[in-house]
């Protein structure tokens, strides 16, 4: 979580401050992420505005500047739990224009990337619980089975892991201690004391379907299953009735973040009965953003799954808005804008800043003109499955729908639509047909 805001501390406001400084939430500010601020209680001292932010209350705070005459510099120490008083505080002569190389806030998720990097061991002993590391088979090696199976690991967790491909088990085992690879799905299993907990992050459909069947056939009572994959909701709800006949416990858990959960956190969206869910609840805070946050229990099994799909559809939604604002931009040729200034420039203080714009700002950055991309867009299920949902409970979704048949149509390079469209035109009205060639 990154927390940020701009605060006054008048001399009254901060007296109370100083008498209560654990937490702080002054007239109903809050941090970026809603979060209550907390802060030493030497703010008494500072009567201004001044601005900060903590990346993952892990590392070192950088340097703003505030709107106050006086810079103050703020550090995040290892506790999670306070943020340390101001180091220094330097006058600064009214009127004085600021330097030309002010620092500019990066992007959420290179925030909290820098900060962990810096101080990788207080983030994993932030991430976990003293006396509350459990055992975890993680099965599944892919980017994020392997990226979760070293979070939970640096979380102090014991992963015994395992893909059908030995390349990618030795590699995960190799590169992290607390974990440990294993050669065969039974031994797997068997490297696990009751009751067991075993994590799937494979393909969804029959690949999911043929592992939870067979992992039904080598646990028992009191185990569970967490499918962490993009299963169709309705899958999840058959699975978890069949596994419950077993007394096998069937958790589905919606997980986003892709490439960079290892280093941001997880968003985590679990469904399962409360039992089950509260067992492994040490899992699920070191695989989140924090243990309180970016993670939930939002009900039956099912729901997790059905939460993640929703996500996936807004995010289908959003990715093509920012994708039809460009191409706008990119086409208006008088005025020759960087595009990758832009997303810049909306990346701090705008409506449309989010870290889905941070990664259209890098891709620009790193390919201005998107030379090289064939213009073919793939969907992963979520959002065929998101729109067909909203026909069933009669919804209308008109931009999710549209961005999925965007998707379908970028895929047509060759249209038979279109030929027989200029086809008609020239029949009804003799309108001219373009030539191929």
């Amino acid at each position: 979580m990154v927390g940020s805001g701009l605060f006054e501390f008048e001399p009254q406001r901060a007296q109370r401050a100083a008498e209560h400084p654990k937490t702080l939430n002054h007239g109903g500010h809050r941090g970026h992420r809603g979060e209550p601020l907390r802060l030493a209680s030497s703010v008494s001292s500072v009567s201004s505005v001044v601005q900060f932010k903590r990346a993952d209350l892990c590392g070192p705070l950088r340097p703003l500047r505030s709107t106050h005459p006086a810079k103050v510099f703020l550090r995040v120490p290892a506790s999670p739990r306070e943020i340390a008083p101001p180091l220094a505080v330097r006058p600064e002569p009214r009127g004085s224009s600021p330097p030309r190389n002010v620092y500019r806030p990066a992007s959420a998720a290179r925030r909290i990337h820098e900060a962990r990097a810096s101080v990788p061991n207080q983030c994993s002993r932030a991430a976990s619980h003293p006396g509350e590391h459990m055992q975890i088979a993680m099965v599944g090696l892919g980017r994020m089975g392997a990226n979760m199976a070293t979070r939970l690991a640096r979380g102090g967790h014991q992963v015994a892991a395992w893909d059908r491909s030995p390349e990618a088990t030795q590699k995960t085992a190799a590169g992290q201690s607390g974990i440990t690879g294993a050669e065969s799905l039974e031994a797997l299993v068997r490297s696990l004391d009751a009751p067991r907990a075993v994590w799937i992050m494979i393909p969804a459909g029959d690949p999911t379907e043929q592992m939870v069947d067979t992992l039904l056939g080598m646990l028992q009572q009191g185990d569970a299953i967490i499918d962490g994959g993009n299963s169709n909701y309705k899958d999840s709800m058959r699975r978890g009735a069949k596994c419950a006949e077993r007394g096998v416990s069937f958790i589905d858990c919606g997980t986003s973040g892709g490439v960079w959960g290892l280093a941001n956190g997880y968003s985590l969206m679990v469904g399962g009965d409360d039992a089950a869910v509260g067992r492994l609840r040490p899992l699920f805070e070191t695989l989140a953003p924090g243990p309180n946050t970016g993670w939930g229990h939002v009900g039956p099994v099912g729901s997790g799954h059905f939460t993640k799909m929703v996500h996936n559809g807004i995010e289908y939604g959003m990715m093509q808005a920012f994708a039809e604002g460009f191409s706008i931009m990119q086409h208006k040729k008088e005025f020759a804008l960087d595009l990758a200034q832009v997303a810049e420039i909306w990346r701090e203080g705008s409506v449309v800043r989010s870290w889905l714009l941070d990664l259209t700002a890098r891709a620009l950055a790193e390919n201005p003109t998107m030379d090289g991309i064939a213009p073919y867009v793939s969907d992963s299920g979520e959002g065929r499955w998101t729109v067909a949902e909203a026909i069933d409970l009669d919804v209308p979704a008109p931009v999710i729908t549209h961005s999925l048949i965007a998707r379908l149509r970028s895929r047509d390079a060759e249209s038979f639509t279109d030929k027989l469209l200029a086809a008609m035109r020239n029949q009804f009205g003799g309108h001219a047909i373009k030539r191929e060639g």
